[in-house]
């Protein structure tokens, strides 16, 4: 399998010049998780502005006092009007609402991401039409990998921390197999990164701390400048308002491009899992020939790779061609 540092090179090659474009469809799949982002300012913004505390420090103070953590004392002590808060958070209740029903939205955008990056890994571009027609079939496997992560994170965190990367795959393979059952996807994926799971997993990790850190250094830069120039007004809610408003499309523009880089790696990854799987595969299957132990059976212990070839009457240990 290729190192970290190839799969690196390689997502830097395929997105050559094309960034741009990529990061409209990026910000088509990830529509929702915007769209929460700027819902959760716009009740930042209200908070600050009826109760000039952020909204860290309102929620605290909400939940503290419903919770018995903080006494009616000390919230007369600090001169905090109750009512005042009790108000506000009916303002800014259906706001935090809506911004969960717009993120539940991203089940249908899973998989129209996966196949729209997977062309962009195989250099077989497809449009945002051909990704979209795929949003309904996208519930079903995304469902069902979350579940069946929580479930075994249940058990334990570190099992489910193991399922999550188990089932990598399982959009990816969905994309290729569209008309595949989710639990079929999810099974193969299963079965695909066995062996694999600690390159998934560094893949990830190396990704998500490059994606942190240019964030982050960026956020505060940005935000420098802007205390700069903001500094010689006194409307502290105007303040906090140009804060979010900047904050967000900051947030918003790096993500985006941030998520273009992470998913091209990603399907690079699968492709990259994907041979190696099928190399094994013919390899054991070279060895067993030779051995003279193949008696037209599964050799792999009923692998679902190497049965539905048998079932399609296919010679071919490669289930994806």
């Amino acid at each position: 399998m290729m190192t970290l540092g190839q799969n690196l090179t390689l997502t830097f090659r395929r997105l050559n010049k094309k960034w741009n474009r990529y990061a409209v469809a990026s910000l088509l799949f990830l529509l929702p998780t915007f769209l929460s982002m700027i819902l959760s300012a716009a009740a930042s913004v209200i908070i600050i502005s009826k109760t000039g505390y952020d909204a860290y420090n309102f929620y605290y103070i909400f939940l503290a006092y419903y919770s018995g953590m903080i006494t009616e004392a000390d919230i007369i002590a600090a001169e905090i009007d109750i009512n005042l808060f009790n108000r506000t958070f009916l303002t800014v209740m259906p706001l935090g609402i809506a911004g969960s029903i717009v993120s539940l939205f991203l089940i249908f955008t899973a998989l129209p991401s996966a196949a729209y990056y997977l062309g962009v890994a195989r250099k077989k571009e497809m449009t945002l039409k051909q990704a979209f027609a795929l949003s309904l079939k996208s519930v079903p496997v995304t469902l069902l990998m979350v579940v069946t992560i929580f479930l075994w994170t249940l058990l334990f965190v570190v099992p489910g921390i193991v399922k999550m990367f188990a089932y990598s795959q399982a959009l990816f393979i969905k994309a290729d197999h569209p008309d595949w059952s989710a639990s079929k996807c999810i099974k193969y994926s299963d079965q695909m990164m066995r062996g694999r799971k600690g390159k998934c997993f560094l893949l990830m990790l190396v990704l998500g701390i490059i994606t942190a850190m240019a964030t982050y250094l960026v956020q505060q830069l940005l935000s420098v400048i802007l205390l700069l120039i903001i500094s010689s007004m006194s409307n502290i809610t105007l303040i906090y308002t140009i804060l979010n408003i900047v904050t967000v499309a900051a947030s918003i523009a790096l993500n985006v491009y941030a998520a273009v880089f992470f998913c091209t790696a990603l399907a690079i990854f699968h492709e990259d899992v994907r041979r190696s799987y099928l190399d094994d595969i013919e390899q054991d299957l070279r060895r067993t020939h030779e051995s003279g132990g193949y008696d037209g059976g599964n050799p792999f212990n009923d692998g679902p790779f190497v049965k539905d070839a048998g079932e399609n009457g296919s010679d071919s240990p490669d289930p994806f061609a």
